[in-house]
C-alpha cells in the first residue's frame, strides 16, 4: 500500500497561518516573545533559551562538540569585553585527547581541522549572531548594547534595516525615561513588529548583514 502525502502549504498560505495563529494566542493572553515562541507569562518564558539569547549571556557547555560562552575582550576599537565561544571537540578520539590535555579549543581553532562546520569568532560574525538572535525575540536589539561593544555600527544597522522600518515592519523604541544628557541611551531598541516583522524577519536581516559587510 502506499502513504499519502498530504501537500505543503504555499507561501501565502503559510503567512495566513503564522499570522491567524499570532492573533489567536495574543487574543487568548500568550506573549509572542520570539518569532516561534510564546508563553501565558513573562515568567513563562523558556529560561534555558533566554541565556542564549542574552548578548552578555554566558555559560559552559559540556560533551561532544558542546559550545561555552566566555566574556573575553575583542579587538574593535573602543568596544568593550564580549563574549567568546569556545568549543569541544566534535569527534570521539579528539575529544578524549582534549580531556586528558585539558586544553581550552576556540572556534578559530576547529576552523583549521577538515570535516568540522566552520565557526567563526570575529568581531563581525559575533555581531551578526547577536542581530540575529536579538531580532528574533520581541525585546528586540539594543542598540545602544552595540554601540558600547561595536562603536560606529548602530547606523549601518539602521541604515540595512530602513526598508523594514518604512514598511512599519520594524520600529526604533526610545526609553520613556528622559536620557538627553546620557549619550549611553540615545538609540533606543530596534524591534520586529508582530507578526508582520517576524514574517519578513529573514529580508530585513539580510539587508543589515548586506549593510555590515559593505562596511567592513
Amino acid at each position: 500500500s502506499t502513504t499519502a502525502r498530504l501537500p505543503l502549504p504555499n507561501p501565502y498560505d503559510c503567512a495566513f497561518q503564522y499570522k491567524y495563529a499570532a492573533g489567536y494566542l495574543r487574543h487568548k493572553g500568550f506573549e509572542h516573545y520570539e518569532i516561534s515562541s510564546y508563553a501565558a507569562t513573562p515568567d513563562q518564558r523558556s529560561q534555558h533559551n533566554q541565556l542564549y539569547w542574552n548578548p552578555d549571556g554566558q555559560w559552559y557547555a559540556f560533551g561532544l562538540g558542546a559550545t561555552s560562552s566566555v566574556e573575553q575582550q575583542h579587538q574593535m576599537k573602543g568596544g568593550r569585553g564580549a563574549a567568546k565561544r569556545f568549543v569541544r571537540p566534535r569527534a570521539m578520539k579528539d575529544y578524549i585527547d582534549w580531556v586528558h590535555n585539558g586544553a581550552m579549543v576556540t572556534e578559530e581553532d576547529v576552523q583549521q581541522d577538515d570535516g568540522i562546520d566552520e565557526v567563526r569568532n570575529n568581531d563581525l560574525d559575533r555581531l551578526t549572531d547577536v542581530i540575529m538572535i536579538r531580532l528574533r525575540t520581541i525585546d528586540g536589539l539594543d542598540l545602544d548594547w552595540v554601540d558600547l561593544h561595536y562603536p560606529g555600527t548602530v547606523e549601518t544597522i539602521l541604515t540595512g534595516a530602513k526598508l523594514g522600518l518604512d514598511l512599519d515592519l520594524a520600529v526604533v523604541e526610545k526609553s520613556h525615561i528622559d536620557h538627553s544628557n546620557d549619550e549611553s541611551h540615545r538609540y533606543g531598541t530596534l524591534q520586529l513588529r508582530d507578526p508582520q516583522g517576524f514574517l519578513f524577519s529573514n529580508s530585513i536581516l539580510s539587508s543589515i548583514f548586506l549593510e555590515l559587510e559593505n562596511q567592513s
